[in-house]
């Protein structure tokens, strides 16, 4: 999924790895050659394994969160690796950008100084929403990660705002996480953004339940659609 913004002409892409191994690695190497800023979510990587995102590219760096340590501390291991949030920035950018702590491994957020001072500053976010399993405690949990990035916007006031990432929800009304992220959107002055093609129809696929879903999305500072007054933002892939 990739997206072009028309006021600094930085473009993103985003994408949920499944996993960081050779096969995603070699597919990242081919897609961002065009690109400025990654979005990466799921890597299933430690703050030690981590450096495998430097195997993407030499010219990028890389930012992540990972979901990892906690576990790993335990000393109890089992089952597969999860969650994790980076972003890759290009390294052109490196010196333009800083960290902004989340405390979440759900939320990598970065924030690009624009070197022209007419521009605003841009604060970006890599999201892993909780997966919509409809239970008290989901709810609970998606509702808590938006809290996170809405205190991101509260402590960052006068930037503009890029998120992207797995939302594990549809863009509609008909959930209580839908409804939720409507409504940071329309608290923030956020486009929740709609791919260009009609053509694009799902993001997620189970094949086996031919159960095919549009659950990762772009959210952004309402100026910085080329399309004035509409949610569309560019090409997604």
């Amino acid at each position: 999924m990739a997206v072009l913004s028309k006021l600094t002409r930085l473009r993103f892409l985003s994408l949920n790895c499944h996993g960081i191994n050779d096969s995603i690695i070699s597919y990242l190497r081919r897609i961002i050659v065009g690109y400025d800023i990654v979005l990466l979510q799921e890597t299933w990587l430690s703050e030690f394994s981590c450096k495998r995102l430097a195997d993407i590219s030499p010219d990028f760096v890389f930012f992540h969160s990972s979901a990892m340590e906690e576990k790993l501390c335990s000393g109890i291991l089992s089952g597969r690796p999860f969650g994790g949030t980076a972003i890759l920035v290009r390294q052109c950018f490196a010196s333009s950008i800083s960290v902004l702590p989340c405390n979440n491994p759900r939320i990598t957020a970065i924030k690009f100084c624009c070197s022209n001072r007419e521009q605003q500053n841009i604060v970006i976010c890599s999201v892993y929403m909780p997966y919509n399993d409809r239970s008290v405690d989901q709810i609970v949990e998606y509702n808590s990660t938006i809290g996170i990035i809405q205190a991101l916007i509260d402590s960052n006031l006068g930037c503009l705002f890029v998120i992207g990432g797995d939302f594990n929800v549809a863009r509609d009304r008909y959930s209580a996480t839908g409804e939720a992220v409507w409504t940071f959107c329309n608290h923030n002055d956020l486009l929740w953004l709609e791919p260009e093609s009609d053509d694009i129809r799902f993001t997620f696929h189970n094949d086996a339940n031919l159960h095919f879903s549009l659950i990762d999305h772009f959210l952004c500072s309402s100026c910085l659609s080329p399309y004035q007054g509409s949610p569309y933002f560019g090409r997604w892939r």
